[in-house]
């Protein structure tokens, strides 16, 4: 599997960050899988490469109408979503 890109350098994990990552460990653990492994962190890392560009294609194609700082959060949002794997 090709590894995706790393996530960019973000903040110091919050409380809150290590909480939500646990969450999503516990939906993964759940299927039988775990972003402990690289594997399936690389492809959680993908996915949600994948949705920031769906949302920034939105916006450029009128389909969503968002000012560009509430795009920024949006994206910020699902970017960060890529630390969960080294949280766990």
């Amino acid at each position: 599997m090709t590894t995706p890109e790393p996530p960019a350098p973000q903040p110091p994990a919050t409380p809150a960050m290590k909480a939500w990552a646990e969450t999503l460990e516990t939906r993964f653990t759940g299927l039988g899988l775990t972003l402990a492994d690289e594997d399936t962190a690389a492809a959680f890392r993908l996915t949600l490469q994948i949705c920031a560009q769906a949302i920034e294609g939105s916006q450029a194609t009128g389909l969503i109408h968002v000012e560009d700082s509430e795009l920024a959060e949006l994206l910020a949002m699902v970017r960060g979503m890529e630390q969960a794997p080294g949280l766990i």
